[in-house]
């Protein structure tokens, strides 16, 4: 049963808000890193993740997901391997950013007992699940997610026809996250990688 409480629609509106930010400003760091940069129609730096849809999933099952920022073709170091590396590495390092959060909590907490102290804690706890379903299904080789991009990388031939695979493929992944099959197949992952980054 859905828990759609004003309460915890806000929760979860911040925690996707902060998951996005931490991914799409490593993305954009890593992509940098890697001599790259996105094409215009990514957006700016650290919004390049964000996708509506995904953070309305969100919202409603605790799964959401963003889209992947689209390098330049032949613009990184390493050509495919490259653009594979970049995927991997920025989800891997959004993951080590989600197990820092936890830390934040003794300094919030000591601004006492309130409803806005209440509320930062809330929203870093849910970021911490909700990041790892982000990361999860960010991974899948799914235009636009960013693995997506390890899809094209794989076959470079589909990178035409890529920007008209957005709709169809949000649908795609809308339909597996709604009918629960990704939480059914991938809830082994999600328990590992949350039991990880709790240590």
């Amino acid at each position: 049963m859905l828990n759609l409480t004003l309460w915890d629609l806000l929760i979860r509106l911040g925690a996707y808000l902060l998951v996005g930010a931490i991914a799409g400003i490593l993305s954009q760091l890593v992509l940098r890193a890697f001599g790259g940069k996105t094409t215009s129609e990514s957006g700016g730096p650290g919004f390049a993740c964000f996708d509506i849809v995904g953070m309305v999933f969100a919202l409603l099952f605790k799964q959401g997901w963003g889209r992947g920022p689209q390098p330049e073709p032949g613009g990184l170091r390493g050509g495919r391997i490259g653009v594979i590396a970049w995927v991997v590495l920025t989800l891997g390092l959004t993951l080590g950013a989600l197990a820092l959060l936890p830390y934040a909590n003794r300094p919030i907490a000591s601004f006492g007992n309130n409803i806005v102290t209440q509320a930062a804690l809330s929203v870093l706890g849910a970021a911490s699940d909700l990041g790892v379903w982000f990361v999860i299904v960010s991974l899948l080789p799914i235009p636009p997610l960013m693995g997506g991009n390890i899809l094209l990388a794989l076959f470079p031939g589909l990178r035409a026809t890529a920007r008209k695979l957005y709709l169809p493929g949000t649908a795609l992944v809308a339909l597996l996250v709604g009918f629960g099959i990704v939480q059914a197949v991938l809830e082994p992952v999600w328990v590992m990688l949350r039991g990880w980054i709790a240590l």
